[in-house]
């Protein structure tokens, strides 16, 4: 067995537009590049695990089925203006028996200036031969430049019980035997990245059976995160979070978008605001673990707390 078939997110990954969950409007263009096999440059926009990479994948399989005349790239990592020159233009220059040409950016808010200013020639100069398809999370990212040169798409997240309906399909497909409740509690604690839901899917399966118990999901996690800070349990919330391995930006998003329900009697405004200088904080500093640790200080004041009761 390849190690495609070994990880469940990539095999059950969908293959054809009609597995695709779109607005109907987004379903008849892509169809429509599909049966014509030909597209624009395209700027896929939104969300991590809303489907993005899977969509470029099917329209270029479509275009290219013989893979003999893409190129692709995670831009994250290729990421300056030497790729720009190296790969890219090499690439758009040579020829092929393909009436198209792709280079597939994955990750594309990653590059550069320097690679973007560089790009935004490559893509008028070469357009009859080559045509490229870009991802990316942050649409703000990306110069207007190269967005005047692109068919944007923008993903929103799927609805949460497609998610679940997916996650149920994966499981009956593998021979799976789980509890609807604990799937619900999975979903509830990655949505809306369906890629996290189905990698946790794998992860907490062992012996054909579903095992995600409530008192380990991350609601539980969240939950007593709020009740430590607002109790200043300084130490206890230490030992809690070193037991688990944490995303600390899905820690500041759940707090962020729930602090009426864990912080009800407190001041929600300040504790949201103090989130949000945390979180972005948190793309600059050293060691994300000490950020979100003075975080949970600072907000242990904002719950009354004074620093001589926090142990």
């Amino acid at each position: 067995m390849n190690i495609d078939q070994q990880i469940w997110f990539t095999k059950h990954r969908p293959k054809v537009i009609e597995d695709l969950v779109l607005p109907d409007s987004y379903r008849e263009k892509m169809e429509g590049y599909v049966n014509t096999r030909t597209i624009p440059h395209l700027l896929f926009a939104g969300a991590p695990g809303t489907g993005k990479t899977t969509i470029a994948h099917i329209l270029i399989r479509a275009i290219d089925p013989d893979n003999i005349a893409t190129k692709m790239l995670n831009a994250s990592q290729h990421r300056g203006i030497d790729t720009v020159r190296d790969i890219i233009t090499p690439f758009a220059m040579a020829r092929t028996r393909n009436h198209l040409k792709i280079v597939f950016l994955d990750e594309f808010d990653g590059t550069t200036k320097d690679f973007q200013d560089g790009l935004r020639n490559l893509m008028e100069t070469h357009a009859q031969s080559t045509r490229f398809i870009m991802t990316c999370n942050y649409i703000n990212k990306i110069e207007d430049a190269i967005q005047s040169r692109c068919t944007l798409f923008q993903f929103q997240q799927l609805p949460k019980n497609k998610v679940v309906a997916e996650a149920i399909r994966i499981l009956n497909a593998e021979n799976v035997t789980y509890q609807e409740d604990e799937v619900f509690t999975l979903v509830e604690d990655f949505y809306p990245d369906i890629r996290k839901v189905v990698n946790s899917l794998q992860q907490h399966t062992k012996d054909g059976k579903l095992r995600y118990a409530e008192s380990e999901s991350l609601q539980n996690l969240f939950q007593k995160v709020a009740e430590y800070i607002q109790a200043g349990k300084y130490t206890e919330l230490v030992n809690h979070i070193a037991s688990i391995p944490i995303d600390y930006t899905t820690v500041y998003k759940c707090l962020f978008d729930n602090a009426e329900f864990y912080f009800k009697s407190h001041n929600v405004a300040a504790i949201r605001l103090e989130i949000f200088e945390s979180m972005y904080k948190a793309k600059f500093v050293a060691d994300p673990i000490v950020n979100f640790l003075a975080f949970t200080i600072r907000c242990m004041r904002l719950c009354r707390i004074t620093d001589d009761k926090i142990r």
